[in-house]
């Protein structure tokens, strides 16, 4: 008996202390329902909030009597903002007539907060349970919709409520409600704006798909993309994606989370940056560098909705921002609209992170301004879409324009080069067999000038078509020409409306113009040139005539050079014979005493002669080995190294004579006929010894001068001189200005020295005045060791 009266004792104090619990929860201020309002926010003021640091804390242990007190009331704006990786426990009671009269909803519009445990304990009856989020699969909603609603329990005093949030990023808490009616009526409204919105932006895409499959525009296909991840991104953010598209998939939603962001504004710098024709330019690899590394960067470092996050996704849309005034500054006029959508992408961007980041304090606003807020990138991109596709359209229409302005200036500019080409033009239209065009050159060449346009003769009346080009076969003619070699063209002859013949060289091209078959006949007047062609043939002839004289000549030479050598060698021993036996008559007559006055001047006569011959004979002799260009090479000669040869062989008279020569500037490097062109100084610079003035030293200068293509050499004396009227005539053969009694000598010298120059390829000549010096300068050309020599080449022809 006594334990039964226990048990009853313990049970009425546990209904005792249950009802202590109860009044003590229900002891909080609760917040009453107006009786005339059908949505309301609770009041920042009625919260009350716990900061679970050890993210560990149950519902039975937040909701013991002694552990109210660690609720604190919110009263600040930022207390509404909940820190990553924290638990926090918050409470608060509705009351009031309405409450029971009308059925209501709680709803908690935060619809990308990961976890959510929510307590109702009306105060007569069952507590309720329920456990949402977008880490959770949407089926364990109690009322399906893209935000979190629950049912509040009928005909209640008050209804305590406890939630418990909890978020890996920064998150806001917010706790609305909504009669039953209203709420149906509110989300039939919202469903079919979302379903226009998401209609209208999926048509844009689709067109836009459908319009770069057909015409390979990539900036359409850039459009689609942006329009397509601006949905992606939506239905991240208004929640219909987690809710209708995939409600079991925790983890793609937090991809799409993470991630939904990244795709926009990367399709964005595309589209962007394609519209603005920046796609080539090192600003738009830098923007998209950036942005890469940002997707990366915020990935890896969980860094989503954090203040750097927003500044790194807002600099490179700035960046374009600029990009966008320079255009407008620059006379792109579509690019004002684009300037448009891009500032709705900056607020909508903007709003999006305030609302992530907890900045908006809701129950400060009205269901209006709420929606407005809530929808903000709905709204936004609806508009940015629609402004875009306006921008697009206009862009077209510019570039339609420009081009249609490039084409009419194209046009003008081709009707100028037409009518005013040197070529005469004739535009045939095939398929009526007429000229339907000439320009201005062609009316002079034909002499059309009486003819009318619609009155022009036909074409086989200008012109004459050979046989392998019928007109008939025209048009396929120059089509196959044109496949094969790239081009077409003949010559023939053209016929003036007086009927003068003229010599024509005319181009063929064809100018396919729907459905005419034209072709371009551009006309070369060649007269003068075929005149020229005729002039020349006839030179050329003159000069193959000249060239087999020369050849001839050369032969003839080349005999004439061969008959001296063996006629002044032959020469040689008759004269010594005669020269031995006027010594023996000499000797004779003396010894026999009858060698009188005349017969010894006889005899002395005879003698020189015979010596003068002899020295004719040898000169005659080196002529012609000079003049002979057998086994002529030309080798790389040290010039400096040669005169002191040539001093060397003059030592004598040199010395002899007293004579100053002074040698500078000599090529170390020149290629030369070293025995000839040694031959050459020797003769000069005896020569101006020969002819010193006796009563002053002899001073010789030798020098030379490089050209671009020749070395100047010149042997300069203070001599005797020479008068102008012989400069030409000291170079031919037997050419003497002195009795043999005043210079001895044949007058071979300088013709010798002439043909070692020749051989050479330089000219010689002199500056000189009577009794003022004379200065012989000769040239010898560059590199005559590389290529064939005029000489070898004359020799070679003529062997």
């Amino acid at each position: 008996m006594r334990s039964k009266n226990i048990k009853i004792f313990l049970l009425v104090l546990s209904f005792l202390l249950l009802g202590v619990t109860i009044n003590i929860l229900l002891a909080q201020p609760a917040y009453t329902i107006p009786s005339d309002k059908v949505t309301l926010t609770i009041p920042r003021t009625n919260l009350s909030v716990y900061e679970d640091t050890s993210n560990e804390l149950s519902f039975e242990e937040v909701s013991a009597v002694d552990f109210q007190s660690n609720f604190n009331p919110v009263n600040k704006s930022n207390d509404s903002t909940l820190s990553p990786d924290k638990a926090y426990w918050l409470k608060f009671k509705i009351k009031g007539e309405a409450l029971k009269n009308k059925k209501w909803l709680l709803e908690i519009p935060t619809n990308t907060t990961p976890l959510i445990d929510l307590y109702m304990i009306p105060s007569d009856g069952d507590m309720m349970v329920s456990k949402v989020g977008i880490d959770r699969p949407q089926n364990s909603k109690t009322i399906p919709h893209k935000n979190f609603l629950f049912d509040i329990p009928s005909n209640q005093e008050e209804v305590c409520i406890y939630a418990r949030y909890e978020s890996y990023f920064p998150m806001f808490f917010i706790f609305s409600l909504k009669t039953n009616d209203y709420m149906l009526s509110y989300s039939n409204k919202e469903y079919i704006l979302l379903g226009l919105f998401y209609g209208v932006i999926f048509i844009m895409a689709i067109y836009n798909f459908l319009f770069f499959l057909i015409y390979k525009e990539k900036i359409s296909l850039f459009f689609a993309l942006y329009a397509t991840s601006s949905m992606f991104l939506t239905t991240a953010t208004d929640g219909l994606g987690f809710q209708y598209i995939w409600p079991n998939n925790p983890t793609f939603n937090f991809f799409v989370n993470q991630s939904a962001t990244h795709f926009y504004v990367f399709f964005l710098i595309l589209y962007c940056a394609t519209f603005l024709n920046l796609t080539k330019t090192k600003i738009f690899h830098f923007i998209l560098g950036v942005t890469a590394l940002i997707l990366v960067y915020s990935l890896i470092s969980d860094k989503y909705n954090s203040e750097e996050y927003i500044f790194f996704y807002l600099f490179p849309i700035i960046i374009l921002y600029g990009a966008t005034i320079n255009k407008i500054r620059k006379g792109f006029r579509p690019a004002i609209l684009f300037l448009l959508a891009q500032s709705f992408i900056l607020a909508s961007i903007l709003m999006l992170f305030i609302r992530n980041l907890g900045l908006v304090d809701y129950t400060a606003l009205s269901p209006v301004q709420i929606i407005l807020v809530i929808f903000t990138l709905n709204f936004a991109l609806i508009i940015e879409v629609l402004l875009f596709s306006i921008a697009q359209a206009n862009k077209l229409q510019f570039q339609r324009t420009q081009k249609e302005e490039l084409i009419l200036k194209s046009r003008k500019r081709f009707r100028n080069i037409f009518e005013n080409s040197f070529d005469a033009i004739l535009v045939f239209d095939n398929l009526n067999k007429k000229i339907v065009d000439t320009n201005e050159s062609a009316k002079a060449l034909f002499q059309l000038n009486q003819h009318k346009d619609a009155d022009l003769p036909s074409i086989e009346q200008l012109i004459n078509f050979k046989d392998d080009l019928n007109l008939k076969e025209i048009y396929p003619s120059i089509k196959e020409d044109l496949q094969e070699t790239g081009k077409t063209f003949f010559e023939t002859k053209g016929k003036k409306m007086t009927g003068e013949e003229i010599d024509c060289e005319i181009s063929l091209s064809l100018l396919e113009k729907g459905n005419q078959e034209l072709i371009i006949f551009a006309i070369k007047d060649i007269s003068i040139r075929k005149e020229a062609e005729r002039k020349l043939q006839q030179k050329m002839n003159e000069l193959t005539h000249k060239n087999e004289e020369l050849k001839r000549y050369i032969y003839s030479n080349s005999e004439l050079e061969n008959f001296a050598h063996v006629v002044s060698h032959d020469m040689k021993q008759p004269l010594r014979t005669i020269y031995s036996f006027s010594k023996l008559l000499n000797n004779h007559l003396d010894k026999k005493e009858l060698l009188d006055k005349d017969a010894s001047e006889y005899l002395f006569f005879i003698n020189k002669s015979i010596e003068n011959i002899q020295i004719l004979v040898d000169d005659l002799l080196t002529h012609s080995s000079i003049s002979s260009t057998h086994n002529l090479q030309f080798h790389p000669q040290n010039l400096n190294d040669l005169l002191e040869v040539v001093k060397f062989n003059l030592h004598n008279q040199i010395v002899e004579n007293n004579i100053q020569l002074y040698i500078k500037s000599l090529p170390e490097k020149l290629d030369v006929c070293k025995i000839k062109l040694n031959q050459l100084f020797q003769n000069l610079i005896s020569n101006a010894i020969k002819f010193r003035k006796k009563e002053e030293p002899c001073i010789i200068h030798v020098k030379a001068i490089e050209m671009a293509d020749h070395w100047k050499f010149s042997i300069q004396d203070n001599g005797i001189g020479i008068a102008p009227r012989y400069h030409e005539k000291i170079f031919q053969i037997f050419r003497k200005l002195h009795t043999q009694e005043e210079y001895k000598g044949s007058g071979i010298g300088l013709a010798t020295c002439k043909k070692i120059i020749d051989f050479h390829e330089g000219d010689i000549w002199i500056e000189s005045e009577l009794g003022k010096g004379t200065t012989f300068f000769f040239t010898i050309r560059k590199g005559l060791g590389e290529t064939e020599s005029l000489s070898q080449n004359l020799v070679r022809r003529r062997s």
